[in-house]
Formats: C-alpha cells, structure tokens, sequence
C-alpha cells in the first residue's frame, strides 16, 4: 500500500460524498455535508475533518451547519490521522459515541469464487429489503426514518457505477452487497454487506465478496477497498478473506433521541 493509493481512495470517498449532498461547505479543516432530502442520514449530514483541528471548532461548526439544518443529530468523521487524545476526551465528556472505521484494501489473495449463485437486481427490486432490514435494525424508529434510510440508495449513482448484488432463497433476499465503481479512477469500493439473520451460517457473505472482487476486477479496477468497525467481527473475516487495514477513520456521534439513529 502507497501514500498514492490511500490518496486515491480518499479522493474517491470525498467525490462520493460530496456528490450525494444538496449542499457542501468548504472550510479550512474540511467540509460540511447536507442532504436536506435525507435528515435522517448521518452518513449525509456530518462534518468530514481533514486537518487537525481542536474539537470546540468542531462542535461549533456542528452546531453552525447541522443546528442550523434543523437536523437532530450531530456527526463529524475526522480524516486528520491518529486521533488525539484530547480531542477524543472533550467529545467523549461532550456526550458523543465514538466509533473507528478501518480502512482495508484488498491484497489479492484468500478468496475463491462464489459457492452461492449472485444476482445483481436493481434499487427498485432491492428496496423492499432495505426497508425490512432497517426496521429489523432499528425497530423503535418511525417509518419516516426507515424510508429516508433505505430511498438513500439511490443517491450512489451519482458519483460511482452502482452493483447491488444479492443472494436469494426462493424469492427472498437473503444477503446483500453494494459495490461501487469508477471507472475511470481504476476504483471500487465494497460496502453495505448484509445478511439477513434467518439466513447467517451459510456462506452468503463469502459469495458476495467474491463476486463483488471480480465484478471490480472486470471492470478493471487496481484498487478494492471497504470500511469495518474496529472491535468487531467482520474486519478479522475480511482480513482472512485477503484484506489489510491501511488507515482509521474517527466519527463521533450525538443523537437528539435513540430513535433517530442511524448506522451510516
């Protein structure tokens, strides 16, 4: 893994966001993004910090951008290398929830080609399971919440060739994926892999990734990356499965009520 590459792929996740949102701030120590269409995303409506920056800025602009939105949440991502301490202490006694993103790329190797058959279905035909996985997810949010969450979907096509790769038993997606491409840039990022809890155990998740790895690959793609939690599970499958972390992401979180949270 080169600077360059890790350059590359914040490049392609800043241009994806940036144009998802209905509004970008620009400032000194990063930007702002608003999706007015969506106040329930934080994924769309947080504060994206490149440079190092003390966190009272932060919150100030949180308040400034988000507050005066109107949105219920408050979310920033700091970019800005390791996390300072300090930084972390004033956010943390501020009362936001933090969590750690690392960032893999894909090295080439530990996969094999799909067990289960892969379909790629469009959003129309993926959005019923959407709704049924947030409501699953977060049963205590209004329905309003769980339809800005799953119509979102749409908003990735505007910066990447889109693939929604699923897995069915009978009719019924059983497991999903998302994987977005530029072409241009050689780059593909795999994201959203979900398998229904009725139907965990069975190799499904394998199946996408696969097919996601060489649909990248057709596409001719030097460079696969995804983003997993750190503390959890999945990012020591994926490092298995031929994924290295090269990098970590912050975001701090502070919700109005639990209700409104959403994971992305």
């Amino acid at each position: 893994m080169t600077t360059a590459d890790l350059d590359r792929i914040l490049a392609f996740t800043h241009r994806f966001a940036r144009a998802q949102a209905t509004e970008v701030v620009d400032n000194p120590w990063g930007f702002v993004l608003l999706q007015h269409d969506y106040p329930s995303s934080r994924d769309h409506n947080r504060l994206v910090v490149t440079e190092t920056t003390a966190a009272a800025e932060i919150v100030e602009a949180m308040e400034t951008h988000l507050g005066g939105a109107a949105m219920r949440h408050r979310s920033v991502t700091i970019e800005a290398g390791p996390i300072d301490g300090a930084v972390r202490d004033d956010f943390l006694t501020a009362g936001y929830e933090e969590e750690s993103l690392a960032v893999m790329v894909h090295r080439g190797a530990g996969m094999t080609a799909p067990v289960h058959d892969v379909s790629e279905i469009t959003i129309d035909a993926l959005r019923p399971a959407l709704l049924r996985d947030w409501k699953l997810n977060l049963p205590d949010s209004s329905a309003e919440v769980h339809r800005q969450l799953a119509d979102r979907t749409e908003l990735y096509t505007r910066s990447a060739d889109v693939t929604h790769a699923v897995v069915l038993e009978g009719d019924a997606i059983a497991a999903r994926s998302d994987l977005f491409v530029d072409r241009a840039q050689r780059i593909a990022q795999f994201e959203n892999l979900s398998t229904h809890p009725d139907h965990r155990g069975k190799g499904y998740a394998s199946s996408l990734l696969s097919a996601s790895l060489g649909k990248a690959a057709s596409e001719g793609c030097d460079l696969v990356f995804l983003s997993a939690v750190v503390g959890d599970w999945p990012l020591d499958w994926y490092a298995r499965l031929g994924f290295v972390e090269v990098a970590r992401t912050h975001s701090f979180t502070r919700t109005a009520l639990t209700a409104d949270r959403s994971e992305g």
